[in-house]
């Protein structure tokens, strides 16, 4: 399908979805330091992943304070 100029490829995420998405990937990060594996090395950080996703995906909604609070909240 050819698309028509000026049309996006495309469409903005939802905010609440992007929220949850975040908020749930600091749950899962949380759970699995206190888990039996704590700091293992081959264990992805989640949170990060999902940061980086929607900061390339959706820039204007997601920058680097965002990544600051959310890290301020991963140390506490």
């Amino acid at each position: 399908m050819i698309m028509r100029p000026g049309q996006q490829l495309l469409l903005p995420a939802n905010p609440v979805f992007i929220w949850s998405s975040l908020m749930v990937a600091l749950a899962l990060n949380m759970l699995m330091n206190m888990g039996l594996w704590g700091r293992a090395a081959w264990l992805p950080d989640l949170l990060a992943v999902v940061l980086v996703f929607w900061a390339v995906h959706q820039p204007l909604r997601i920058g680097v304070g965002v990544a600051f609070v959310f890290g301020l909240a991963m140390d506490v």
